[in-house]
């Protein structure tokens, strides 16, 4: 279905609050069930409905193949095996999400309601669920190599009223870039929710150590972007209609050429209260850190 834009209008990124991680980080509590759950490729698709409104960024990147590229090939080299890899292809990834997960695979999906419906994703995470240090929660996500950069409308509400971002409790849910090699965790992400009260979170986790920031952001809705550029991934968010504004920016030399992309949810308190849909997930490759925000 045809994407609709966004009503114009920008509103600045209120003062930014860090939190560190670490012994006694109110993310650490209460992650029953939130686990590593089984290797991707055995998950089943879930059971999705199709329909509804969509919305998409004006973004005019254009193609190349980036830093580190083997001038004899089409893509970035794997740094693991030196072999070339294929540029992505935006219309293999994108999914304006009218018709079901058809593409997609899912991380931990028996941690979280997923489902397509009104033309958009929707996840509600269960109780005590979190990605933070060793601790995982659902990810729904496609293989990506090379550099990239991957946007979504993300829209957090609470269950209990629907019209309101989520309560206090660590409820978000946004865009991971994850290793899917096994072993500790390793990943970046962006996610719009609540903590103590409405905020855009950034997140590393390296070697199963997570390190966050989590200033507010007006009404736990927005539009969210990650771009890989080598080894540097900027987390980007705006207002819809607004201009792009560099949330974080991480550098992570350690993560491979291919990863695992795309929307995760997760509610980090005894009682489920969140639903984080997302009106699309775009894919587009970049040639440098001036296409991130274009």
């Amino acid at each position: 279905m045809r994407k609709l834009g966004w009503i114009a209008g920008a509103v600045g990124l209120l003062a930014a609050s860090c939190k560190d991680d670490g012994s006694g980080d109110p993310q650490t509590a209460d992650t029953t069930g939130a686990d590593a759950g089984t290797d991707d490729q055995s998950d089943d698709d879930p059971t999705t409905n199709p329909s509804g409104p969509d919305t998409d960024p004006d973004d005019t990147g254009s193609t190349g193949d980036g830093p580190g590229t083997d001038p004899d090939a089409t893509g970035p080299a794997d740094t693991s095996t030196g072999d070339p890899i294929d540029p992505i292809d935006p219309d293999a990834l994108d999914d304006e999400f009218d018709d079901g997960l058809d593409g997609w695979s899912t991380f931990n999906e028996q941690l979280a309601s997923i489902a397509v419906e009104g033309g958009a994703l929707h996840m509600e995470p269960g109780a005590g669920t979190v990605w933070l240090d060793a601790a995982t929660a659902t990810l729904v996500h496609k293989p990506v190599a090379g550099d990239f950069k991957v946007t979504a409308a993300v829209t957090a509400r609470g269950l209990t009223n629907p019209d309101a971002p989520p309560p206090a409790g660590f409820r978000f849910g946004g865009l991971m870039a994850r290793d899917p090699g096994g072993g500790a965790e390793n990943y970046v992400f962006i996610v719009l929710g609540t903590d103590e009260d409405p905020s855009v979170e950034t997140k590393t986790t390296v070697d199963s150590s997570s390190t966050y920031q989590g200033p507010p952001w007006p009404g736990a809705t927005g539009e969210i972007r990650i771009c890989r550029v080598g080894a540097t991934f900027g987390m980007y968010v705006r207002e819809a209609g607004g201009a792009w504004q560099q949330s974080n920016t991480f550098e992570r030399a350690d993560l491979p050429a291919e990863l695992a992309v795309g929307p995760i949810a997760y509610n980090n308190d005894a009682t489920p209260n969140v639903r984080v849909s997302f009106d699309f997930v775009d894919f587009e490759p970049v040639a440098g850190p001036d296409e991130c925000t274009q």
